[in-house]
């Protein structure tokens, strides 16, 4: 499955190429009801065999879900309909994620100033329903090591250090239930797990400092599957609707819908082979046999 997923998208990559001016980064490749469509970082079109016909043009593209295509000051619809975020002028918007109650969460975030990022609920109409902001610490720790002359060169654990910026990675805001999850970092990869109430915004947890790689939503509605991955971790861990940790896992990787919980698991290393990881309510993992990256 894996892999003839891998071969669609490279098909589907050349085809694009083949298809537009010039090369450009892609954002999104979805099926939006029947059709196949893609999102680059200046239009959104329908693929029809080897040939992109265009939909939306001319456009600054920030993310593509659910048949939306959004920019930093406008929400547009593949049908042209477009919805102004007159009441988010002036934020970085950067993520953006489809809610099954209605409308979109947006996370935004500035390199320039690390206060300036937060999630905030939108309405089908662009009004803010809510904004919460995801504060940085004053100091992150842990992980990341370092040595100094002064002391020989021995390696040992960083210093606390001020985060430089606060940014959000795709795939890292996630809705589960009445819950939200958006993790934000600095330049090292370390960052913050935001935990939020869907209704009404509220910061109902926060994570402690760490390299959080891959998020989904658990079968348990609330709930969240969070990997770490980098400086030596590798785990996946069960996060609950009130931000404790349930149960904790030494397997990381993409998960795979359905029940039991699983993983398309990469060794940590390089170069990587990957199998299927079956996440044990036990708190251990069940491995199935590796294949060639």
């Amino acid at each position: 499955v894996a892999r003839r997923h891998g071969v669609r998208q490279l098909s589907v990559r050349a085809s694009i190429i083949g298809s537009i001016d010039r090369p450009e980064r892609i954002v999104a490749i979805e099926q939006v009801r029947k059709s196949l469509i893609v999102a680059s970082s200046s239009s959104v079109g329908r693929l029809e065999g080897t040939t992109l016909v265009p939909l939306l043009t001319d456009l600054e593209i920030k993310d593509f879900k659910q048949g939306w295509a959004f920019t930093a000051t406008a929400m547009v619809a593949l049908d042209g309909t477009t919805v102004p975020l007159s009441e988010l002028v002036g934020l970085s918007l950067v993520r953006f994620a489809p809610l099954r109650e209605g409308g979109f969460l947006v996370a935004f975030a500035n390199e320039k100033d690390r206060s300036a990022a937060g999630v905030a609920r939108i309405d089908y109409q662009g009004h803010v329903v809510w904004m919460t902001r995801a504060t940085p610490p004053a100091t992150l720790s842990g992980f990341v090591s370092e040595s100094r002359a002064s002391e020989g060169w021995v390696l040992k654990t960083a210093r606390p250090w001020t985060p430089g910026w606060w940014l959000i990675h795709e795939g890292h805001l996630c809705v589960s239930g009445d819950r939200a999850f958006a993790v934000f970092h600095d330049s090292s990869g370390l960052g913050l797990g935001y935990g939020l109430d869907l209704e009404t915004g509220r910061l109902v947890f926060q994570t402690e400092p760490a390299p959080w790689s891959e998020l989904c939503a658990a079968p348990e509605a609330g709930s969240f599957l969070a990997g770490v991955q980098g400086y030596g971790a590798f785990a996946t861990s069960l996060i609950d609707r009130d931000g404790v940790v349930r149960t904790r896992w030494a397997s990381h990787g993409r998960a795979i819908p359905g029940v039991p919980g699983r993983l398309l698991e990469l060794e940590n290393a390089l170069p990587s082979r990957c199998r299927v990881a079956t996440l044990e309510a036990s708190g251990s993992v069940r491995h199935g046999t590796r294949w060639s990256a």
